[in-house]
């Protein structure tokens, strides 16, 4: 995932726009559906959004894909 679409997540998120950075990974993910921080972040953004269920597949795949060590604490 590039880094300045990881940016603009974070950055949306913390701005309270979670809508907007929730459709901007999804269409990251549209692009390459394996990528595990782009699952991660699409995980994230659902919880910020109170939608624990629909995180759930999001944090699988970024697990089974490889989400590096310093993030998968909050994957689990």
């Amino acid at each position: 995932m590039k880094v300045s679409i990881l940016k603009k997540v974070v950055e949306l998120r913390a701005n309270g726009e979670k809508l907007k950075a929730l459709e901007t990974i999804k269409a990251c993910l549209e692009e390459n559906q394996n990528d595990a921080m782009a699952n991660y972040q699409c995980a994230w953004c659902y919880d910020t959004l109170e939608q624990g269920k629909e995180a759930i597949p999001y944090y699988i795949k970024a697990i089974e894909n490889g989400l590096s060590s310093e993030n998968l604490e909050g994957a689990y």
